[in-house]
């Protein structure tokens, strides 16, 4: 069916498949997680074919297979953060018949590639990185050693990579250092890295040192309780808050705005999935 484009340029199957997400969402039969079909219902995948291969999901609808591969965790994470159901009706909705989604995949890698978080380690290497996405969206790819020596270069970075952040950058570069258009799992991994990235959020009211502050106490805690703690009779996020409530009030609001900014990760994506698609 891909070469004739999404749904095989047919409405009727892009109405078929709108049609049972529909039934599937009003009867409480879609899930939210890894792909599954229990028969029943499942997963988005799932229940969009009766199973569970992305690639069964792209030779019917005719998305690129990272596409297909991408809906289940994408719609897995906006179940916690956003409208899953809707999400993945447009994920149908907006696509016209017969459109060539073929550049998507590589589309959303250079979008997660622009992220500012991503600059001022290694300028050079994220260019050369950028610009073979580039030339495979253009047409002209790099051949398999460009590809190769852009790896060796990211594994050389990755042996100096510290502190956390540079750490994080790194391990996204190295997931995205393969064409985006081919396989399953290259876009889904940089997905997953780009996700944990957002975690890296400039907070004024935590520091590195309150880091290290909370980790020093936290294993002294650990220690001074281990027997009770490994009975599990011991709450050590309560013994921390105790033992310096100002430190632990600090503490919550910056996993809270880490836990908000890994949420934020799936809409932004998905926002820029179905543009994409639209535009398509």
């Amino acid at each position: 069916m891909t070469d004739t484009g999404a749904f095989g340029g047919d409405p009727n199957v892009k109405a078929a498949l709108l049609a049972r997400i529909d039934r599937h969402v009003a009867d409480g039969t879609m899930t939210f997680g890894d792909s599954a079909w229990t028969g029943d219902g499942g997963s988005a995948l799932g229940v969009s074919i009766a199973g569970i291969d992305p690639a069964t999901y792209a030779a019917a609808f005719g998305y690129p297979l990272p596409l297909a591969a991408l809906l289940d965790p994408l719609a897995r994470d906006l179940s916690e953060a956003g409208d899953a159901p809707a999400f993945v009706r447009s994920w149908v909705s907006t696509v016209t018949p017969g459109a060539d989604l073929s550049g998507v995949p590589t589309r959303l890698m250079l979008y997660m590639l622009d992220d500012p978080r991503l600059r001022g380690i290694d300028d050079a290497l994220a260019d050369r990185l950028v610009g073979l996405h580039c030339r495979d969206l253009d047409g002209s790819p790099g051949d398999r050693g460009e590809w190769s020596s852009v790896r060796r270069s990211i594994l050389a970075a990755k042996q100096d990579a510290d502190p956390r952040a540079t750490a994080f950058v790194v391990g996204l570069w190295e997931v995205a250092a393969w064409p985006a258009a081919r396989g399953r799992s290259t876009l889904v991994a940089t997905f997953n890295a780009w996700r944990q990235l957002q975690a890296i959020v400039d907070d004024p009211e935590w520091s590195r040192e309150d880091e290290c502050r909370k980790e020093a106490k936290m294993k002294a805690l650990w220690y001074a309780h281990a027997p009770a703690a490994d009975g599990g009779e011991v709450d050590l996020a309560a013994l921390f808050e105790a033992s310096d409530p100002a430190l632990a009030r600090r503490s919550n609001r910056n996993l809270r705005r880490v836990r908000d900014a890994l949420h934020g990760a799936a809409p932004l994506l998905a926002d820029r999935c179905t543009a994409l698609f639209r535009d398509a």
